[in-house]
């Protein structure tokens, strides 16, 4: 007994009409009754009989019929179930981390320790389709779209200890236009929003040297080899031999998480609701 005969059977109990059937699944009627003959031989019991032009079940065919929906419908299934299943063993969460990495990663290690069974996956680099999440910044609210999340962060400027004296708590950026700036790389959005936001200050930075570590910058500004804007929490607190000061118009940036493609799985929406959570509870 083939699967191809229980459908066929199925179709021809849905009309109990052989030409009207063979008309459904395209095959020729005679096809269709032999298929129906195999089958009654194969099982050793009569399961149609003929009505005038049409056809009646039966008992014994009443029985398969209620056995075959029964069979097709688990058979349907199957994909279904091998889709969970795999989804189940496999369970995988990609974010791209091109803001507050420093600040975020511990927090994602933390949560696959006590999710093990979870595989996470992180891009500091890669095309946004292939992602679920992606945690970015930018400087203008308006460039945020609906069903963002995010928060804000107030960025600094990072001298020298052996600056303080030199400048005020506030510091206009036009004073510090013979320092040479010190930039997170072009690969963050960091980079163009102290770029942009110099620029709308009629600033322009004269940016002495480039790197795609923090830490790098801040070891640079102790050692006096140049300034930083530093996000004020997002990048770790610094040491005593660096000055924080505010530039004279107010920096912010907007920390935003963003969900790539719709949410469909309960544990991408627990990953997701613990993401605002840990960024929600900085005092920014």
């Amino acid at each position: 007994m083939e699967i191809q005969q229980l459908r066929y059977f199925l179709i021809v109990c849905k009309y109990l009409h052989i030409t009207k059937a063979s008309e459904e699944i395209h095959i020729a009627q005679p096809a269709l009754s032999q298929s129906i003959r195999r089958l009654e031989n194969e099982l050793g019991v009569k399961l149609v009989i003929k009505n005038g032009r049409n056809i009646k079940l039966t008992p014994e065919g009443e029985l398969l019929k209620d056995k075959a929906q029964e069979i097709i419908s688990n058979i349907d299934d199957v994909p279904l179930y091998l889709r969970k299943y795999k989804s189940d063993r496999e369970k995988s969460i990609k974010i791209l981390v091109s803001s507050a990495s420093i600040f975020i990663t511990p927090h994602i290690v933390e949560y696959q320790i006590k999710h093990p069974d979870i595989k996470i996956e992180l891009f500091k680099d890669t095309q946004e389709g292939e992602v679920d999440f992606i945690l970015t910044s930018c400087l203008d609210e308006n460039k945020l779209t609906k069903g963002d999340f995010f928060i804000k962060e107030e960025i600094n400027i990072a001298l020298p200890k052996s600056m303080k004296d030199k400048y005020l708590d506030h510091i206009s950026l036009n004073l510090l236009s013979n320092e040479k700036f010190l930039f997170i790389n072009k690969s963050k959005p960091f980079y163009f929003i102290c770029l942009e936001y110099c620029m709308r200050e009629s600033f322009m930075p004269k940016i002495g040297f480039e790197c795609d570590s923090p830490d790098v910058i801040f070891s640079l500004v102790k050692a006096g080899l140049g300034v930083a804007f530093i996000p004020q929490l997002t990048w770790g607190s610094v040491t005593e031999d660096i000055y924080l000061a505010k530039p004279e118009t107010p920096f912010y940036r907007y920390i935003v998480l963003k969900k790539n493609k719709p949410i469909q799985d309960k544990y991408h929406q627990e990953f997701y609701d613990f993401l605002k959570g840990v960024l929600d509870s900085k005092p920014l």
